[in-house]
């Protein structure tokens, strides 16, 4: 692979091999040179995304880790930041969270499961999970039925919890579908309060 080792900043405008869950499953990403605007915020910035975040970024898409991605941390500490980074470089991608998809949980058709479900996703980012103390029975529905649709899809899951925690507050089912690939815990000061 032509661009493996290269730091991430090299290899934006190149298809670059990712590892996904299922065993001899890759998957192109293709990095867009300039950044979709699609996503309805301003566009993060490479530099306020926490070190340690940036560096699972570069292991992820040079194929040097293996997907999915458990993003995991204090609030402010980067996370949501770090995942739209990555979604706004990635041709077709598809951002939610557990809350939006726990609300679509028992309509099959609805946008939000054929945009899960299309085969031609390129990443997708899911958001706020945990945020609750307690976990809904719909929530846990959405969540687990997400991670089936995304088994060979990259996906970058973010999470106040630890991954202990988010065992705890589901199951082993859920935790051994979202935490299969790389854990990162993302750490420093709520960047909120200082931006």
């Amino acid at each position: 692979m032509e661009s493996r080792g290269l730091a991430l900043r090299e290899c934006v405008g190149s298809a670059v091999t990712a590892l996904c869950q299922g065993p001899n499953r890759h998957t192109k990403i293709r990095l867009l040179r300039h950044p979709c605007h699609r996503l309805g915020r301003t566009l993060p910035q490479w530099e306020r995304i926490p070190p340690a975040v940036q560096q699972i970024i570069r292991e992820l898409i040079n194929g040097r880790a293996q997907w999915p991605l458990y993003l995991w941390g204090g609030a402010g500490t980067g996370k949501t930041m770090a995942a739209y980074w990555v979604a706004s470089r990635v041709s077709n991608s598809c951002v939610l969270d557990l809350e939006r998809i726990a609300e679509e949980v028992f309509h099959r058709e609805a946008t939000v499961w054929r945009r899960l479900a299309d085969p031609d996703l390129r990443l997708a980012v899911i958001d706020e999970i945990g945020l609750r103390t307690q976990q809904t029975d719909r929530e846990y529905l959405a969540l687990k039925r997400a991670a089936d649709l995304l088994e060979w899809t990259p996906v970058i899951w973010i999470s106040n919890l630890s991954p202990e925690e988010l065992h705890q507050a589901f199951d082993d089912r859920v935790f051994s579908r979202l935490c299969c690939g790389t854990i990162c815990h993302a750490t420093g000061p709520d960047q909120r309060m200082y931006h």
